[in-house]
């Protein structure tokens, strides 16, 4: 449990630095935007006093009025910088009214030169009463509009001229096209390694969870021989049995037969440790399969408490191979067999050569392996919940017994396969080298 609140802590601290990460870059991208929306602002009203000064001046250059005299000291300017005293002495003197189609077009050409490329709308209006005397496209309208400054044209402040931005932020967007795109490819990257946590999370979690079944299932089944060896050894030393030969004999059997059972379950955690680091050293040769599947058979035969028929069909006679492993991963399979089985056992061993394999094949007529299971009937501790399952009266085990088959082929370079159905039948398949498959 220490072990899973270290992995919860630690990864909770993970994917908090993760959102960390990404309110920041969120803060960076909305703080870049406001900067940037302000900056198009400013130009916007910046170009929009340039062109009412230039239009104005464009009007007072061509105006035929000689009465009309604008000198340098009577060029006034109004808080925004809109030379006023010329816009008020065209309109009221010289009666020469703001031409809106030039001033378009030369706001046009300002905006351009700025790099705002967003359509617009101009309106002359009356600021007193908000009437619109002149709207310059006024069909644009969208969701997203920007109104620059209301810039008056004369001193009373009666008229007025305000350009409306429609959908300005495209172009805002577009100046901050390479870091959205970060942005992006971060989000991406920060929604993928919490998803790569959580999904770690889960698996230790699962992990632990097996371990500690499988920690529980393997005191459970060690429990019993041993108590049956101090059991016996208890009664041979009382000195009660002395007399009695016979029952003596069978005690010192089931002493032998439990210390070996014992000695076999240590010995194949410690090969399957030493298959899955590639430590364990395999001693190949060419191994005959008939001898091997008898002494099985004789050995099953004999143990079984159902009634257990066996058929052999060795077409292909040899493997090059460590025949101790081979014996027991085909041990497995066949205790497999018995263990989830019917009332009456039918195994069928056969082998054939399949390219340069030989194929070992493993059949019975047992309760089958859903679909499901057969993914992951092959992982360690498979069959750690053990306990759960003999207490609903199934057979006990650590889970270790297919992942041993599977070691052992993996070791030899070779595979297995299962097929399988419910309620019919299993069948395993071991494909394991003909030959030496290092030769040149």
């Amino acid at each position: 449990m220490k072990l899973l609140n270290h992995n919860t802590i630690y990864s909770s601290v993970t994917i908090l630095g993760l959102v960390v990460v990404v309110l920041l870059q969120l803060f960076w991208a909305v703080h870049t935007y406001s900067i940037l929306e302000r900056s198009m602002k400013d130009n916007a009203n910046q170009q929009l006093i340039l062109s009412l000064n230039k239009e104005a001046w464009k009007r007072f250059n061509t105006t035929k009025n000689d009465t009309l005299h604008i000198k340098d000291e009577n060029r006034l300017y109004d808080k925004n910088g809109i030379e006023i005293g010329i816009m008020d002495a065209m309109e009221t003197q010289a009666h020469t009214h703001i031409n809106m189609q030039s001033l378009d077009s030369i706001y046009v050409q300002a905006l351009t030169s700025k790099n705002i490329k967003s359509k617009f709308s101009l309106q002359l209006i009356n600021p007193l009463t908000g009437e619109i005397k002149q709207n310059i496209r006024p069909e644009l309208h969208s969701w997203a509009e920007v109104s620059t400054i209301t810039a008056p044209i004369r001193r009373n402040g009666s008229l007025a001229v305000r350009a409306t931005l429609i959908s300005p932020y495209e172009d805002v967007f577009e100046q901050m096209g390479m870091m959205l795109i970060g942005t992006v490819i971060l989000f991406g990257m920060v929604i993928y390694c919490i998803l790569f946590q959580i999904s770690i999370i889960i698996k230790q979690q699962e992990n632990t969870r097996l371990h500690e079944d499988f920690s529980y299932a393997m005191v459970h089944d060690m429990k019993t021989p041993l108590s049956s060896i101090i059991t016996c050894e208890r009664m041979l030393h009382s000195g009660r049995l002395d007399d009695k030969p016979q029952l003596r004999e069978k005690y010192h059997i089931i002493v032998e037969n439990e210390a070996d059972h014992l000695l076999s379950l240590a010995n194949k955690i410690l090969n399957l440790s030493k298959l899955e680091t590639n430590k364990l050293v395999l001693n190949k040769y060419r191994v005959e399969l008939e001898p091997i599947v008898k002494d099985l058979e004789e050995k099953f035969t004999a143990k079984s408490t159902k009634p257990v028929k066996f058929y052999f069909d060795i077409n292909a006679k040899e493997v090059y191979a460590d025949g101790e492993f081979v014996k027991e991963a085909i041990s497995n399979l066949i205790d497999n067999a018995t263990k989830y089985s019917k009332a009456e056992i039918e195994i069928s061993i056969s082998s054939y050569m399949e390219g340069r394999y030989t194929a070992i094949k493993v059949r019975d007529n047992g309760i089958g392996i859903s679909e499901k299971d057969q993914k992951t009937i092959f992982n360690k501790f498979e069959r750690a919940s053990a306990v759960r399952r003999t207490l609903k009266g199934g057979p006990t085990g650590f889970g270790l017994g297919l992942n041993y088959v599977y070691q052992v082929t993996l070791a030899h370079d070779g595979m297995v396969k299962v097929n399988s159905k419910e309620g019919e039948f299993s069948e395993f398949i071991l494909y394991l080298p003909t030959e030496n498959m290092n030769k040149a």
